[in-house]
């Protein structure tokens, strides 16, 4: 048992997990549900859906961490009928008896379970618009297949805490993946960041953050190579 992993409250009634050797949580503690809609679900996968035109939305997670951005794209899936693919990239995956003690309020508590639930490295349909793969992999030595993700959610321990998940080698990675006109999302929006998105030819915008924070950052690739 992982005795440095503990379930913390957050101000908006859902839980997320604290690792006490990093001095981080996997959420916001200003709201872990509130904080992933407003990242990932409202300014990722939604702007994306009504901004382009790709069919299934192929998605890319780097951190599964709780599995709740995961479970709210599927949730938003199923109630849309959008179809997705998402890919989620996990190196310490979550032991059960935490994953059995989060609380997210307005999630179906399905969509979580059968993400726990799958096999790794295996695709899976959870449900006739989702196709789910979580792999089990060190971001630093996964080989991405260009061009393959329409959508990223990046999700790694903020930078004061994992230096390496945001170097600039792990960008230029992770920005090969994007397709042309693809998205990248995340709740960070260090300067640092955003210069090594820009070195990798990608627009970046700061956008308003979720509570507790000012800013996010939403880059995207350009049609047409600058």
């Amino acid at each position: 048992m992982t005795s440095f992993l503990k379930i913390r409250s957050t101000s908006d009634g859902s839980t997320t997990v604290e690792n006490t050797q990093l001095g981080e949580t996997y959420h916001s503690v200003h709201g872990a549900v509130t904080e992933s809609r407003h990242v990932f679900l409202w300014n990722g996968l939604e702007w994306f859906e009504k901004n382009r035109s790709a069919r299934p939305i192929k998605i890319f997670e780097v951190g599964l961490g709780t599995g709740l951005n995961a479970a709210l794209a599927t949730q938003w899936s199923v109630q849309t009928n959008v179809p997705i693919r998402y890919t989620s990239i996990e190196k310490y995956p979550l032991e059960e008896h935490l994953v059995e003690s989060l609380v997210f309020p307005g999630l179906d508590r399905q969509w979580l379970d059968k993400i726990h639930r799958a096999s790794w490295n295996e695709q899976l349909d959870v449900h006739p618009m989702v196709s789910f793969k979580k792999i089990s992999a060190d971001l630093l030595e996964f080989d991405p297949e260009p061009g393959s993700a329409d959508l990223i959610f990046f999700d790694a321990f903020a930078p004061s805490r994992q230096p390496e998940m945001w170097d600039m080698s792990v960008i230029e990675k992770i920005t090969t993946l994007m397709s042309r006109e693809g998205v990248l999302v995340s709740y960070c929006a260090q300067g640092q960041f955003k210069r090594n998105l820009r070195s990798c030819g990608l627009e970046v915008a700061a956008l308003p953050g979720p509570p507790g924070k000012r800013e996010m950052v939403r880059a995207i690739r350009p049609s047409i190579p600058a």
